[in-house]
């Protein structure tokens, strides 16, 4: 049976969506980058409305809060903050450590150890990301160093450092 004959025997069903994006913008200054920056935005997040100054208000406080950490971070490395912290690996059947795994914190000003989730992406999205991997490494080797030479000791690394060509040399 050729095409037509399919096409004359059988009722085809097509299901189509259709999805609008209106973004009202009362804010004047830049009006038409703002706009297109909020659609983009309504885009990615497919919401079923968007209040355009709610949202614009929103996305200036995630890029302020993204230049205050990127500062941060700045401060740590300049500072000597960023530290590689020891986790043991125990072997369960003697109880002993035989590895250990570094990874990498911030020292906050109280004293405590700022986690890599509160600033790792923000690295990675910046040019600190090579730089606090460089530090936890050259850290760790100094460290380790002057430990037991059967102690064994691991790094994570991500694809950014792998494909880094300053990471190879």
């Amino acid at each position: 049976m050729t095409i037509e004959g399919i096409l004359r025997n059988k009722k085809l069903i097509f299901k189509t969506e259709l999805k609008i994006s209106v973004v009202v913008n009362s804010i004047k200054e830049n009006f038409l980058q703002i706009s297109l920056l909020l659609l983009k935005e309504a885009d990615k997040k497919r919401p079923s409305y968007l209040v355009a100054d709610i949202a614009y208000n929103k996305m200036v406080k995630e890029i302020e809060k993204t230049i205050s950490m990127i500062e941060y971070i700045n401060d740590a490395i300049k500072e000597d903050r960023v530290v590689p912290v020891y986790q043991p690996i125990l072997d369960i059947k003697t109880n002993k450590i035989y590895k250990y795994e570094c990874l990498v914190r911030i020292k906050k000003a109280d004293g405590g150890l700022l986690s890599p989730a509160h600033f790792l992406e923000t690295a990675k999205q910046s040019e600190q990301y090579s730089k606090i991997t460089k530090i936890v490494i050259q850290k760790s080797f100094e460290y380790m160093s002057k430990q037991s030479p059967e102690i064994e000791f691991s790094i994570n690394l991500s694809s950014l450092d792998i494909e880094n060509s300053e990471m190879k040399s």
